[in-house]
C-alpha cells in the first residue's frame, strides 16, 4: 500500500487551470490520496477544478480566501465536517510580484503579498491544526527566490513575502514537531504557468509529481527545511 493511500489532502490555490496547485490535486488522487480538497477563491476563474470535482467523488472543491478570518474559519468548520483528520496541507495559495521597484511600487501592494503568503499561510495552517496529528505534513509552497541569502533586486515583494513565510514555516516546524507534525517550505521549481513564464523548464505536472515525491515521503528529518523540487537544501 502506498503512503498516500487513504490519506486525505488539503490544497490551497487549487483555482488556475494551468497551475501547480490544480496539478497537485490530480497528482494526489493519482497516488490514491482521498479526499482531496481543492480550494478557489472565485468561482468564475475555477472551470477545470470545478469540472474535475464533478466528474470524481474524492474530489472535494471549496471556496477559501486565505486573506480572509472569516472564509478561513468557515474553511475549516467545512472540513472538519466531511474528512475528520487532515493527513496532509500544500499552503499553495499565492500571487505573482508587483510592477515597478522596491522604491517606487505602492506599499499596499507588499500588504497584500504578505497578507496571501505569510499570514495567509499561517491562518490556514493554525485552523486545521486540530484536525492534524501525528504524521501529518504541512507543506508551504514557496520560491526560491525567497532566499534571503540570493535574494537580489527584482520579484518586486514577492519575494520578501516568500522569506516571510519561509520563516514563518519554519517557527511553526519547531513548534508542531513535538506532535509528530512535519513542516516545511519547498521550491516547485520554475513552471509554465501564467504566473511563471512559457519558457520555463517544468510542466505543472512535472512540478506536481516531485511535490508529491517530497510531501508524501517528508519525515522528521524534513521538518523546518527549505527544499528544492529536487529534494536538496536551500539557503535560508
Amino acid at each position: 500500500m502506498s503512503a498516500a493511500a487513504g490519506r486525505s489532502a488539503v490544497v490551497t490555490g487549487a483555482n488556475r487551470a494551468d497551475g501547480i496547485g490544480l496539478a497537485l490535486v490530480r497528482e494526489l488522487r493519482a497516488r490514491g490520496c482521498a479526499p482531496v480538497v481543492g480550494t478557489y477563491r472565485d468561482p468564475a476563474t475555477s472551470a477545470a477544478l470545478l469540472e474535475l470535482a464533478a466528474t470524481d467523488a474524492d474530489v472535494l472543491a471549496t471556496e477559501l480566501d486565505v486573506t480572509s478570518e472569516p472564509s478561513i474559519e468557515a474553511f475549516a468548520g467545512w472540513c472538519s465536517e466531511r474528512l475528520g483528520s487532515i493527513g496532509l496541507l500544500v499552503n499553495n495559495a499565492g500571487l505573482g510580484s508587483v510592477d515597478g521597484s522596491i522604491v517606487t511600487a505602492p506599499l499596499e501592494d507588499l500588504e497584500e503579498q504578505l497578507q496571501v503568503h505569510g499570514l495567509g499561510m499561517l491562518r490556514v495552517t493554525r485552523a486545521l491544526l486540530p484536525q492534524m496529528g501525528r504524521g501529518s505534513v504541512a507543506l508551504s509552497i514557496s520560491s526560491s527566490l525567497g532566499s534571503i541569502a540570493d535574494m537580489n533586486e527584482g520579484s518586486t515583494y514577492y519575494a520578501p513575502a516568500k522569506a516571510l513565510q519561509n520563516a514563518l514555516t519554519k517557527q511553526l516546524a519547531a513548534t508542531v514537531r513535538r506532535d509528530g507534525i512535519v513542516a516545511f517550505s519547498a521550491c516547485p521549481g520554475w513552471v509554465a504557468t501564467s504566473m511563471g513564464s512559457p519558457a520555463a523548464p517544468l510542466t505543472p505536472e512535472e512540478s506536481a509529481r516531485q511535490l508529491a515525491d517530497l510531501a508524501l515521503g517528508a519525515g522528521p528529518e524534513d521538518s523546518g527545511t527549505f527544499r528544492s523540487i529536487n529534494g536538496d537544501v536551500i539557503a535560508w
